[in-house]
């Protein structure tokens, strides 16, 4: 992404991949509402349930994000991972205004992807970053503090 617009593009796409898991998930409960609406048969105190229990679903999520439980969170996490993965940043090397891009990193000499059928292992995975301008590339080495977030034990 060289450029606002293109960030701007790649923001909007995340977003809508979001808006079509969120209405998707709706479709079904939709449906159902919808044929027994039409059906004049139909037990209409069902079709209240389903509305009600979609309701009572969202409202418990009408909060802060800091107020989520740690599984809420996650669903959240998910999707604010999509956008960090390919975010660029501007170049901390020569600080000469151009971008960070991901550049992926080659096998080591003598291997290939036969040797690594899910991917280069440990940190030779993560991709180099590269300066649209300069050509500055900042190798990832690997993290100096493995962080991992771990759902909290529940006391009983």
């Amino acid at each position: 992404m060289n450029s606002y617009n293109q960030l701007r593009e790649f923001l909007a796409d995340i977003e809508h991949q979001q808006w079509i898991c969120w209405s998707k998930s709706l479709t079904k409960e939709l449906i159902l509402i919808r044929d027994r609406i039409v059906n004049p048969h139909t037990n209409h105190e069902h079709t209240y349930d389903i509305i009600n229990n979609r309701l009572k679903r969202w409202e418990k999520l009408w909060k802060p994000y800091k107020k989520l439980t740690f599984d809420e969170k996650e669903q959240d996490r998910e999707w604010a991972d999509k956008i960090l993965d390919n975010l660029p940043s501007k170049c901390p090397m020569y600080q000469c205004g151009g971008l960070m891009v991901m550049k992926k990193r080659p096998y080591p000499k003598g291997i290939n992807e036969d040797n690594f059928p899910d991917g280069m292992a440990g940190d030779n995975q993560s991709p180099d970053l590269v300066c649209t301008n300069c050509k500055a590339v900042y190798h990832f080495d690997g993290f100096k503090n493995k962080r991992k977030l771990h759902k909290p034990e529940v006391k009983k």
